[in-house]
């Protein structure tokens, strides 16, 4: 390495920095096609979410069973007097 001359060592780097700079804009395009394209986020996510299953996923090993007076939804709201506005603006 103290053999080389400066402009073989410029070279070598200048090399490496082209490397780079493709591999950042390769995954700057990847990048701004997500912020621009919902259905590429959405395709990301599920293959993103499918990985984890095939790495994590594992079967059940219980039941729920539904257990007799149990709460609905519904159930959990209070039955209380509302007033509900709406605008001509639709707010």
């Amino acid at each position: 390495v103290l053999k080389l001359q400066l402009g073989q060592l410029t070279r070598l780097n200048k090399g490496k920095l082209l490397d780079e700079q493709e591999t950042l804009s390769a995954s700057k395009a990847e990048l701004e096609n997500l912020l621009n394209v919902d259905t590429a986020v959405r395709s990301l996510m599920i293959k993103e979410f499918n990985e984890n299953k095939r790495k994590f996923g594992v079967p059940r090993r219980t039941q729920i069973q539904p257990e007799e007076g149990e709460l609905e939804d519904i159930d959990l709201v209070k039955n209380s007097r509302s007033v509900i506005v709406v605008t001509r603006g639709g707010y």
